[in-house]
């Protein structure tokens, strides 16, 4: 109680005022001293000053449901023992250490609750945990994955993750909006997982849940989705391990995370059954999908993404489907150019209305088929490919930024025997490009370093 009114006097109200607000106004600041714990029972805190927590806990109690409002929130310790209400994230706000749940739910009411460096969930169950009343409520959490890790679940979200890839930094964000699949919606819950390097994970991710985020779905039933355009379209994983009666579902073998929830079998026009990529004749890429049945199914479209822009996709050929089956039919497509490095394929599936369903990613890897030599390397005016061709052909070379996005193409008319072709960089901005040589039965990709 000390500690309680020491704080109403530095915020100059009554600790109970009639509008039933802790009221942190502009221009003032209020230091909460050490370890000390607020209890703030029955009111709202809107903080608009200065706050700074040290390493205190703020306790919000009651029988009535409280808001924290305001700009630039940041607490330490934040726990909610509530009888029967909510505490309610009025506006966004980070804790930098652990979010208890003791009595009551935390409703993010269409805003974020970010946890910091060392920030995470404690004690959240069934009757006291995180939901959002509105579209948009998320918990962020970042987390360094440093090499292969094994059952990290970051802030305790609820999204356990093992991988031997090195996904480096990432966000992981918890997010309550029931999403949109042909026949109906998932759960109330979803996940976006952010890596800095999002390729050749071959991860496994255990997704958790509560009774209260089923939707009127099925438990039984559940399978994992995955989407990698914002929940437009979806895949979906399946789920190798389940348990309905400690809520969670299990998949492995996953290279490239995105979105993530969990639904009943949607009603997609083809059923997947298996789609492999591998090397053929040392040279091509072969791939072979399969489908159980298929219902007004126009065809595939092939597309292809590239080790230094895997999230970049080009459409490389279409295979013309049944229409309508109910067997198992066995489809093939040959890659004749693949790149050098790791090619990466996804077959997009249409409707003749228009609607489409994309298949699960799957890579081939190549190593360099021919030598080709870049200099200078740094380059601040000029670089220089060198390369032998066994042929006379033509030759197309793509520039691409850091990010994969192509900025300059040209082709070139060259003869067998030794190349050289020059790359003007002079215009270029400092930093890191790939150069991509294409021609007949030579396909490479090169680093450039401009400075």
């Amino acid at each position: 109680m000390k500690n309680l009114l020491i704080l109403c006097v530095l915020i100059s109200i009554p600790c109970f005022d009639l509008i039933a607000q802790v009221n942190i106004t502009a221009g003032t600041q209020v230091r909460i001293m050490g370890t000390t714990q607020i209890v703030i029972q029955d009111l709202d805190l809107i903080q608009n000053g200065s706050l700074t927590p040290e390493q205190s806990t703020v306790i919000f109690s009651g029988s009535n449901s409280s808001s924290i409002l305001g700009s630039s929130i940041e607490l330490y310790n934040l726990t909610v023992n509530k009888t029967g209400a909510n505490l309610i994230i009025g506006d966004s706000t980070n804790v930098s250490n652990n979010v208890t749940f003791t009595l009551g739910n935390i409703d993010l009411a269409g805003k974020s609750l970010n946890l910091l460096s060392t920030g995470s969930l404690q004690n959240e169950s069934e009757n006291a945990r995180a939901f959002s009343s509105s579209n948009g409520g998320r918990i962020l959490r970042e987390y360094e994955f440093i090499g292969a890790v094994n059952s990290v679940d970051a802030g305790n979200l609820g999204l356990t993750l093992s991988t031997g890839g090195v996904m480096g930094l990432t966000q992981i964000i918890r997010s309550h909006d029931a999403q949109t699949f042909p026949g109906g919606d998932g759960i109330d819950r979803y996940y976006e997982v952010i890596p800095n390097n999002n390729s050749g994970l071959n991860a496994t991710v255990r997704f958790e849940y509560f009774d209260g985020e089923l939707n009127s779905l099925p438990e039984g039933d559940l399978l994992l989705y995955i989407s990698q355009d914002n929940g437009s379209t979806w895949t979906s994983l399946g789920a190798s391990n389940s348990n309905t009666n400690t809520n969670f579902l299990e998949q492995s073998g996953i290279n490239e995370f995105g979105r993530i929830t969990a639904a009943t079998q949607a009603t997609f026009p083809v059923e997947w059954l298996d789609f492999t990529a591998e090397p053929f004749k040392n040279r091509f890429s072969l791939l072979t999908w399969v489908t159980g049945s298929e219902q007004n199914n126009q065809g595939f479209l092939i597309e292809r993404g590239l080790e230094n822009s895997p999230n970049q996709w080009e459409t490389i050929g279409f295979v013309e489907g049944e229409g309508n089956s109910t067997t198992p039919t066995i489809y093939e497509f040959v890659d004749q150019s693949p790149s050098s490095g790791e090619n990466f394929y996804r077959i997009k599936q249409v409707d003749f209305n228009g609607t489409f369903d994309y298949s699960q990613i799957r890579s081939v890897f190549f190593e360099a088929s021919f030598a080709a030599n870049l200099y200078p390397n740094p380059a601040n005016i000029s670089t220089y490919i060198d390369f032998e061709l066994a042929d006379d052909q033509r030759v197309k070379v793509l520039l691409f930024d850091g990010a994969g996005k192509l900025i300059r193409s040209n082709e070139y008319e060259l003869f067998a025997g030794k190349n050289k072709i020059e790359i003007p960089v002079s215009e270029l901005a400092d930093g890191i490009y790939y150069i991509r040589l294409e021609g007949k039965g030579l396909s490479t990709n090169l680093k450039l370093q401009v400075d």
